[in-house]
C-alpha cells in the first residue's frame, strides 16, 4: 500500500515538474490546460500530504495553487478569466473552454476547502476570493 502511494506521490512530482517547465514562460496565462493540469497536481498533493498525516507539508503546496488560483475570475456570462499583468488568456474552442471552466470550478471548489480547512488549522486569514467564488451559482460545494 505505501509502494503504491509513493508511486502516485512520484508521478504527481514528475506531472508537476513537466507542468512547470512548460508553464515557465508566462505562467500559464497562454495554455489554461496546463492551468488545470498544475492545479490537479498540486491538488493531489496536498492530499497525499494530509492523509499521509503531514502537519506541515502542505502549506508550501496550497500557498502555490492559491498564487496560481487567485488570479482567476468569473466572468458575467460564466466562463473564467486568467488575470495576467503580462499575458492575456487566449480563446479556446467553445468545447474545450467549457471543458476547462469545468475543471477550474471543480479545483477551485477543492481549494476553498482546502484553505478553510488550512485557516482553522493555521490561524491564518484566507487568501482566495472567497466571497466571490461562493456566490457563483454554479460552484459545487
Amino acid at each position: 500500500m505505501e509502494s503504491e502511494l509513493i508511486r502516485y506521490h512520484t508521478n504527481a512530482m514528475q506531472e508537476l515538474r513537466q507542468v512547470l517547465i512548460h508553464g515557465e514562460t508566462d505562467g500559464f496565462a497562454s495554455h489554461p490546460e496546463q492551468r488545470v493540469e498544475f492545479l490537479t497536481c498540486g491538488t493531489f498533493l496536498i492530499s497525499f500530504e494530509i492523509f499521509q498525516g503531514g502537519t506541515s507539508k502542505w502549506e508550501p503546496h496550497l500557498n502555490a495553487l492559491v498564487s496560481v488560483a487567485s488570479q482567476i475570475r468569473p466572468n458575467d456570462d460564466g466562463s473564467l478569466s486568467f488575470q495576467s499583468p503580462i499575458f492575456q488568456s487566449p480563446k479556446l474552442e467553445s468545447g474545450l473552454q467549457r471543458m476547462v471552466d469545468a475543471a477550474m470550478r471543480f479545483h477551485m471548489a477543492q481549494l476553498l476547502w482546502f484553505e478553510m480547512v488550512a485557516c482553522v488549522a493555521t490561524g491564518k486569514a484566507p487568501k482566495l476570493p472567497y466571497q466571490t467564488w461562493l456566490a457563483l451559482d454554479d460552484l459545487d460545494m
